[in-house]
């Protein structure tokens, strides 16, 4: 019998069950579905784009770790970019600099037809970024009651209007394609979400502004941070159940969970459950529960509309630009509308990192997004976007497939499977969204599901 189980693969399960267990709670994290990294032939590839923020000294992520963390001297090392990413067109480079002078300098230099624009735009991506920070800390306050938290919101909407109102306006001069698609690119790299139509909702702002927040590096990859949790997680006395198969979840009086493990049946009890928005069968759990109806119906309507797609190779480094960053987003059509392998995001390990590969080799991580899961492809559809993910991307690295030490199709056909429950996918915005922030409240209206 446990305190709580926790059933999810993301960040935000890890931490619960950390914090669960740092509060003297037994507590079993089931983690389903598939793994966050590969390694194969010395490579160590990343099955998820490693966008890392808020891991600065004085900030929020870093800050909770260590709070929660029983050794929070071991933390794997995060290295701060700069430039946070690139974005590479056919006819510009731009780095993405930590500070708005030096971004806004990259831009204009690149686009010295737009340089009111560009300087307008990024003084309104700056002041709107700065109300949607005090407006996430002030809504993450516990103490927050309904009506004050309503109140709230109601006093925000002129400022909401007018913030969303200036950023339409800025983006929609005529003239400006180049620059929007460079933007959009960034927002693709940086969101969940898929804002391919329509004008961005103000929460674009927040995005827009990660980099002078500070995009970082996790040495070793994202799977060395994860492991870290892991570790202090088990050190509090917590468990973790790998690879099982959820089948059941009756939440009639206690929770008792029915699941595969190791082809085993296995039941467990607990008092409580916590369950992550993101876990793919989260369905087991509304299933035929009239008191989860609200909360189904809301989960619909953010169901993903995109489905990311990687390819990881072994390259020399010879292969890759002396310049090129560690996080590069590669515009492979300008003028092209669909969002389907329009951009392509490429994560490369630092030159020297040993945990990651051989000595004078990188690994290389490419990923696109596209319309239909890899679930529902056959193996010759997956193949074809393999075979143009890397014609498009030689179009910029011309030395690139002369280069390749290592590639393994099948296996890039068999991750891209069974990752789609951990990797990133894209979610529909409604094209009326003003704000682009979906609230979902932790509570249920059973007291001990959340």
């Amino acid at each position: 019998m446990y305190d709580t189980v926790v059933i999810g693969k993301d960040l935000s399960s890890l931490i619960a069950a950390l914090a669960l267990t740092r509060c003297g709670k037994k507590t079993i994290l089931l983690e389903e579905g598939g793994h966050e990294s590969c390694q194969e032939a010395g490579y160590v590839f990343s099955n998820n784009l490693p966008l890392c923020y808020g891991f600065g000294p004085d900030q929020t992520v870093l800050h909770l770790l260590k709070r929660l963390h029983p050794l929070p001297n071991e933390a794997p090392k995060f290295l701060r970019l700069n430039p946070s990413f690139q974005v590479v067109l056919p006819e510009h480079r731009i780095d993405f600099h930590q500070r708005y002078s030096d971004l806004t300098q990259e831009m204009v230099r690149e686009f010295p037809q737009s340089e009111i624009a560009i300087r307008n735009f990024f003084k309104v991506i700056q002041k709107n970024s700065q109300l949607i920070d005090k407006w996430l800390r002030e809504d993450g306050n516990r103490k927050n009651s309904f009506l004050t938290m309503m109140t709230r919101r109601l006093f925000r909407l002129p400022l909401v209007i007018a913030g969303w109102y200036s950023l339409a306006i800025l983006l929609s001069r005529r003239g400006d394609d180049v620059f929007r698609k460079v933007i959009r690119a960034q927002l693709d790299f940086c969101s969940h979400f898929n804002m391919k139509d329509g004008p961005f909702p103000l929460s674009s702002a927040y995005l827009l502004s990660l980099p002078s927040r500070g995009i970082f590096y996790p040495m070793g990859g994202n799977i060395a941070w994860k492991n870290w949790l892991r570790k202090g997680f088990m050190e509090s006395g917590g468990t973790i159940l790998k690879g099982c198969s959820i089948i059941r979840i009756d939440t009639s009086s206690n929770i008792n969970i029915d699941l595969e493990s190791s082809d085993s049946p296995l039941t467990l009890r607990s008092n409580n459950l916590i369950v992550s928005a993101q876990w793919e069968k989260i369905d087991t759990l509304f299933r035929g529960k009239a008191v989860f109806r609200k909360y189904s119906q809301y989960l619909k309507r953010i169901r993903p509309s995109a489905f990311p797609l990687s390819v990881h190779l072994g390259v020399k480094e010879e292969g890759l630009p002396e310049k090129m960053a560690p996080l590069t987003i590669f515009i492979v059509d300008i003028f092209k509308k669909s969002l389907e392998q329009d951009f392509l995001f490429v994560e490369t390990s630092l030159q020297g990192e040993a945990n990651r590969a051989p000595t004078g080799k990188r690994a290389l991580s490419i990923t696109t997004y596209i319309k239909k899961s890899p679930l529902t492809l056959t193996d010759i559809e997956i193949k074809e976007y393999i075979r143009n993910i890397i014609n498009s991307l030689e179009m910029f690295l011309p030395f690139l497939r002369e280069n390749i030490d290592y590639i393994n199709v099948e296996n890039i056909i068999v991750l891209s499977r069974r990752n789609q429950d951990v990797a990133n996918q894209k979610y529909a915005v409604g094209k009326k969204s003003l704000l682009g922030i979906r609230h979902l409240s932790p509570k249920t209206p059973l007291p001990n599901v959340f």
